[in-house]
């Protein structure tokens, strides 16, 4: 069965014997579709590791703060940046910024035809 799979073995191997496990084709073709993109985004934002910075990180603070965002700009500032260098939000804020696009990303990763069969069972 077609699937994107996710890099790490463990999780490989547990997806598999899941959807192993599972009688119903349907069934099993929309758990896989779900593993696919999940394992797609994980890698979307593994890749923003190589980009942060404490400059992103002082960008990121200001343009919540410009966006009216406060409270969340001063729970980060709080925090700190190496706290904060693992939230999803920041995480997609360095990708955006440096035109990482997240659809774009995943499409590439899956391919036309995944990418599309994923998007019908929406």
């Amino acid at each position: 069965m077609e699937f994107f799979e996710s890099i790490d073995p463990d999780i490989r191997e547990k997806q598999q014997k899941h959807l192993n496990s599972i009688n119903n084709k349907d069934k099993r073709r929309l758990e896989a579709l779900i593993y696919s993109r999940v394992n797609a985004s994980a890698l979307y934002y593994d890749k923003a590791d190589i980009l942060i910075s404490m400059e992103s990180f002082q960008n990121y603070l200001a343009d919540l703060r410009e966006y009216g965002s406060n409270k969340i700009a001063n729970h980060f500032e709080s925090e700190g940046f190496e706290k904060s260098r693992s939230a999803i939000t920041y995480l997609r804020y360095v990708n955006e910024v440096n035109d990482v696009r997240i659809e774009k990303f995943i499409k590439s990763k899956l391919g036309e035809s995944l990418y599309n069969e994923y998007l019908s069972i929406l």
